[in-house]
């Protein structure tokens, strides 16, 4: 699987960026980013998995502090898309509405990557089997096909 450097690739993406004319990101998001919060250095963007509510869904590998490679999927804002403020903040508040699950059968926020005036990245586990609607959607088509 090819990887490449997202930091080389963010620094291409800041010219499609609005700057939202200095706009501050509401508190709690902000404080919660602020918690989560990882460099892009740190993140390699990998193939394309899907599509998302507000873009694309990579497959990634994030080096963790202590050096090891996980592999993780990136949701990200469609590159192409003009965004609002708002739609910056409903896609981080969507990001870090999962920092606090702590359940083995529900996904918890790996992080986020964020800067001001900079595209988010939503980082969260990587599931080998795809997202859960897909899965439930393949089930469906496998036993409406076996009846």
């Amino acid at each position: 699987m090819g990887y490449f450097d997202f930091s080389r690739h963010f620094k291409q993406m800041e010219t499609l960026v609005p700057l939202f004319n200095n706009r501050e990101l509401d508190a709690e998001i902000q404080a919660k980013v602020n918690r989560c919060k990882i460099p892009s250095s740190r993140l390699r963007i990998g193939n394309q998995l899907g599509k998302g509510h507000f873009g694309l869904v990579y497959k990634s590998q994030l080096t963790t502090p202590a050096g090891n490679l996980r592999t993780v999927a990136v949701k990200s804002i469609i590159e192409d898309k003009e965004i609002s403020f708002e739609d910056l903040e409903d896609f981080l508040s969507e990001g870090v509405l999962m920092i606090d699950f702590k359940h083995g059968n529900v996904l918890s926020l790996v992080g986020v990557v964020y800067e001001p005036g900079e595209r988010p990245l939503v980082v969260l586990p990587y599931m080998e089997n795809g997202d859960l609607c897909s899965f439930v959607k393949k089930e469906d088509l496998v036993r409406k096909l076996s009846s």
